[in-house]
């Protein structure tokens, strides 16, 4: 009952917001967050548990940058490293459990990620977005309400860990 939707992909468009520039489907792939830098943009493929990326250009094919992940979510860049949030293992009806949420991080390789740590940092509640500077990574914890009525606890809150901690 209506048209076919558009495969998944990677769109982008010029900083002046030109209509003529859209490109819908820049990339052709299935992604939850993006990042850039000067020469790549990395995204994650949550169906392939894995950490992508490909030429800002669009040149040539994107590559598996890291793989054999669980549920990766979103990315963020600095200069080293490539980090992403992962839900963690999932309850018994498929949703994320309060506080196995990890956020990872490789270093940036010429090929491939680097040193690869899946748990840089534990303890996150579904972690989604992340985001990372000179001294922390930030990321959303998009949590449950753990108990009921009014002791009900919010797990939703923006957590952040000092780089080379081990622990939210």
């Amino acid at each position: 009952t209506g048209p076919e939707p558009a495969a998944p992909a990677i769109a982008r468009a010029d900083i002046d917001g030109d209509p003529e520039s859209v490109e819908l489907s820049f990339e052709p792939t299935v992604a939850t967050g993006v990042a850039v830098n000067a020469t790549h943009m990395y995204w994650a493929n949550t169906e392939a548990g894995t950490i992508e990326r490909a030429l800002i250009e669009g040149d040539g094919d994107p590559e598996v940058f890291v793989e054999g992940l669980e549920n990766p979510q979103y990315v963020a860049l600095d200069a080293t490293h490539v980090y992403w949030s992962a839900t963690g293992e999932l309850d018994g009806e498929g949703k994320p459990q309060d506080g196995l949420g990890t956020i990872g991080r490789a270093e940036i390789g010429l090929t491939e990620g680097e040193e690869v740590d899946e748990d840089f940092i534990t303890g996150a509640n579904n972690p989604q977005g992340v985001a990372v500077n000179a001294t922390h990574v930030y990321w959303a914890n998009g949590g449950r309400l753990s108990g009921g009525g009014a002791e009900a606890v919010a797990t939703r809150t923006i957590g952040r860990a000092v780089l080379g901690a081990t622990e939210a």
